[in-house]
């Protein structure tokens, strides 16, 4: 957004407009790269879509991790239940909450870099 000084209002950037909701489908799963594909040059979209991509990736690697945990502590009666699902639950709605709020900055036109993914974005290759 651009502040005019003299009348105080915003003007909302163009390239923020046009790519606002490819950013927000940025942080759905398996939709992290349509922006890259759609998006064209757009800063913006391509912004939201380098975060998405991380996310989606750490999304594998810890529904992976949980799975194998899931296969080996799991299976230990009461013990594999105890140790799980606070594991589960942390991580799951870590994850949900990281694209929620990614969702939402991105739909309200703001650059937004997530605290530990965003420092990653910049190896996205698009």
């Amino acid at each position: 957004m651009v502040t005019d000084e003299r009348t105080e209002t915003h003007t909302p950037d163009p390239e923020i407009e046009q790519g606002r909701v490819l950013g927000a489908l940025s942080y759905v799963p398996f939709l992290c790269f349509l922006p890259a594909i759609f998006g064209g040059k757009n800063r913006f979209a391509l912004f939201h879509a380098r975060q998405g991509t991380v996310l989606f990736f750490i999304e594998i690697v810890v529904c992976l991790a949980l799975s194998i945990l899931s296969h080996t502590i799991g299976l230990i009666p009461v013990i594999g239940f105890i140790v799980l699902l606070p594991i589960r639950l942390i991580l799951l709605l870590g994850i949900l909450i990281a694209a929620v709020a990614g969702f939402v900055k991105a739909i309200s036109g703001e650059y937004w870099q997530m605290p530990v993914i965003g420092e990653h974005t910049r190896k996205v290759p698009f």
